[in-house]
This record gives C-alpha cells, sequence and structure tokens, in this order.
C-alpha cells in the first residue's frame, strides 16, 4: 500500500475506534520487535518440537517481513515504545524483556500520578 493510503488508513481507523465507536484511547502502546529471521528460526524449531505446522500467514516470511517494516514505520509515526527482544541475533530472556516492559509502565503511573 502507498505511503499516502497508509496514512489516509489509519486516519479513518483511529477516527472509527476512538472516535465513531469511542473505544478508549490507550495510554501507551508497546511493541516488541522480533527480526523476521529469528522469529521463523523459533517457529521452525516449535514445528519440529511440538509437531505442528505454521498457519498461511506465518509459513510466508516474506508477508511477515512486510508487515513488521510497516508495524515499525506506523510505532514510529505514532510514538509507540518499540522493545527489541532480540540482540546479536538471538532473543533477549523473557526476564530481560519483562524489565523493559515494568520499566515502561512505572514511568506511565508515575506521569499519572503526577498529572493528578
Amino acid at each position: 500500500m502507498p505511503s499516502g493510503q497508509k496514512e489516509e488508513y489509519i486516519k479513518w481507523l483511529y477516527d472509527l475506534e476512538f472516535g465513531k465507536m469511542s473505544i478508549p484511547r490507550p495510554d501507551m502502546v508497546i511493541f516488541l520487535d522480533v527480526p523476521t529471521n529469528v522469529s521463523a528460526r523459533m517457529r521452525a524449531e516449535r514445528e519440529a518440537k511440538i509437531h505442528t505446522t505454521a498457519d498461511i500467514h506465518e509459513r510466508d516470511n516474506d508477508y511477515l517481513a512486510k508487515c513488521r517494516t510497516s508495524a515499525l514505520a506506523t510505532g514510529l509515526k505514532n510514538g509507540w515504545n518499540i522493545i527489541p527482544c532480540v540482540t546479536d541475533g538471538e532473543m533477549r530472556s523473557i526476564e530481560d524483556i519483562h524489565e523493559d516492559i515494568y520499566r515502561l509502565a512505572k514511568e506511565l503511573i508515575s506521569r499519572k500520578k503526577l498529572a493528578a
């Protein structure tokens, strides 16, 4: 989708959700970023371990890469908190990622308390 169309779609979507449908705006969006090659490797390991197969979307690495690129661009444009979940080609530990999420949540709570 061309950039201008994507921006128009996002405006329309935000108006639909937060305007017309009155869905509350999130206080924060956290995007857990995993490069496509790492998620593909993890998917293959999971499939081998528990004898499952990927769904139609998971199988298409090009599609997943485009989704990631789109999500990162949208996140940067809309002020999302993007947490890199991979360091040197390997997933960070759950505890490490948790600490990043927890820090962001504590900061948000502190800002809310100061504003009250």
